[in-house]
């Protein structure tokens, strides 16, 4: 219960900033505005994220989910590391290509597919115990 509190209270942040900035995370080209527009959202949906983490490092896990947990929450803090860099970077992008090439760089894409996978693990661990978590893992590939 208190996952699902920790995670539609950060589900619910993304969507009010996503709605917030719908314009310029649908920008079809860059320019200033959008450049800071894109800076300021990112900015606020790591602050968002690093709530989330806060909480779900605060959780006590059952004893045989212990190390699964701190995994998932080490991968976790991995990815909010290697995104805060990319914020910075987005004050060199010129284009849309200059972004995508941004954020698919190895070390944020390395680090998101670490995290998956111990979000895969956590659930696989919660399902063969009968722990019921819902922890809405990316699959695996997408």
């Amino acid at each position: 219960a208190e996952y699902e509190r920790i995670d539609n209270a950060a589900e619910s942040r993304t969507e009010q900033l996503q709605n917030e900035y719908a314009d310029v995370l649908s920008a079809t080209t860059l320019d200033e505005a959008t450049r800071t527009g894109l800076k300021e959202y990112f900015e606020k949906q790591v602050a968002a994220r690093r709530a989330y983490l806060n909480g779900i490092g605060d959780l006590k896990p059952p004893d045989k989910a212990t190390a699964a947990h701190d995994e998932s929450v080490t991968a976790y803090e991995a990815v909010l590391a290697a995104f805060e860099p990319v914020v910075v970077d987005l004050e060199t992008a010129s284009t849309i290509s200059d972004l995508d090439r941004i954020f698919s760089g190895p070390a944020l894409t390395d680090a998101i597919a670490r995290a998956d996978e111990s979000c895969r693990t956590l659930q696989t661990l919660a399902d063969d115990n009968d722990i019921n978590a819902n922890l809405e893992c990316a699959v695996a590939g997408s």
